[in-house]
């Protein structure tokens, strides 16, 4: 279950945590799942690029960039 935790983040997760997650699974991508764990979206190493060239800070809930 721990590999899996890798590939998930909560909408209010930071950035920050959000880049953390997708590097250490390896992929590139996390989803980003409700407290039901229905999927609300993904979050890639690129959209977190793209926020933080836009001024988005890495304390910012990962739901703004989603």
């Amino acid at each position: 279950m721990a590999v899996a935790r890798t590939f998930l983040l909560k909408p209010t997760d930071s950035l920050l945590t959000a880049f953390e997650r997708v590097s250490a699974n390896g992929e590139g991508f996390a989803a980003v799942v409700d407290e039901k764990k229905q999927l609300l979206g993904t979050f890639c190493d690129a959209d977190g690029r793209h926020a933080l060239l836009a001024g988005t800070s890495l304390e910012d809930p990962v739901s703004d960039v989603m």
